[in-house]
């Protein structure tokens, strides 16, 4: 349980809600509360879908089509952190 609640801790900090607002203030202002909201449903879905999708097939398309292993992605961001 405790790496769960880590992992949404991480996942909010790195996305940041509150930056994203400002990106969403033109969408608020041009569409009613109902359409923002089929979006943000709309949004919702398509975002769990893909991470879905990553979450269970991702290390065999990244090591079997990309021959890529996790550590290659280690080392490329630890030299792109050092950049």
């Amino acid at each position: 349980m405790k790496e769960i609640i880590l992992s949404i801790i991480l996942l909010l900090v790195l996305l940041n809600p509150f930056l994203n607002i400002v990106f969403l203030v033109g969408i608020v202002k041009k569409k009613t509360m109902i359409g923002f909201s089929k979006i943000l449903l709309r949004a919702g879905i398509i975002s769990f879908v893909v991470f879905s999708a990553f979450a269970i097939i991702g290390d065999a398309i990244f090591s079997n089509v990309f021959n890529a292993s996790f550590a290659s992605f280690q080392i490329l961001e630890g030299v792109s952190f050092l950049y």
